[in-house]
């Protein structure tokens, strides 16, 4: 969910750049397109899928976003919140990719981790949605 929430910003950001007075700068288009135009020695150019971890690309996108619409909200990632999405994740990604049977079990104390993490994830899209909704209506 965080991933696609992600790049419907990420998405939203670059069409009301490429629709509005702001333009991004190259390092955000390629961020915000998550591509990048790769040549090799023959000259032949490619498109590449840029790869970013979730929380520095989550962090990034809510950046460039409030940025670009101008709000009068910005993201704060100095919560106990943003730590334990951090610590959230890796608990995803443990029981994803378990490299034994063990790490399939998830404690009490990792799922109010889980819990409240998804609770700052939540807090943040609202207040990024209601910050741009009071943009719109000025």
């Amino acid at each position: 969910m965080i991933e696609g929430e992600v790049f419907c910003t990420k998405q939203l950001a670059l069409r009301a750049c490429e629709l509005g007075d702001k333009s991004p700068s190259a390092e955000e288009h390629v961020f915000l397109s998550e591509s990048r135009i790769i040549v090799d020695e023959e000259g032949a150019a490619s498109l590449k899928q840029a790869q970013i971890d979730t929380l520095s690309n989550l962090k990034q996108t809510l950046k460039i976003a409030a940025s670009k619409f101008d709000l009068d909200w910005t993201p704060n990632f100095s919560t106990q919140g943003w730590e334990k999405l951090a610590l959230s994740l890796e608990l995803r990604h443990r029981i994803t990719h378990p490299k034994a049977t063990a790490e399939l079990v998830v404690s009490e104390s990792e799922l109010d981790i889980h819990k409240d993490a998804f609770a700052w994830f939540l807090e943040a899209s609202n207040e990024f949605q209601a910050s741009l909704l009071r943009k719109c209506d000025e």
